[in-house]
């Protein structure tokens, strides 16, 4: 697989993250549209601090086969910014 990313911090001074699949089985996938590094928590439905990861940089492949199923928030955090996505485990 190629991951290619633009970079135009001109016009978005905030990062682009990117998660995919939020429809999960095993694994999903995180990027930023430039190089920063950037932080991933991973918490349960109860809000229960999962998993947690540092200093990631362009793309990172987190595997959750291990976890149940059911509804997760990944928290992706770059210096002051943050973005949530809510990820649903088969």
């Amino acid at each position: 697989n190629v991951y290619l990313y633009v970079t135009n911090r001109e016009n978005h001074p905030d990062p682009e993250i990117f998660v995919w699949p939020t429809l999960v089985s095993s694994d999903f996938n995180v990027a930023l549209n430039d190089e920063r590094n950037y932080n991933l928590l991973l918490f349960n439905a109860s809000g229960k601090l999962i998993k947690e990861i540092r200093n990631c940089q362009y793309k990172t492949n987190l595997n959750i086969s291990d976890l149940s199923g059911g509804v997760y928030i990944l928290n992706v955090s770059v210096n002051n910014f943050r973005k949530s996505v809510k990820l649903i485990k088969n």
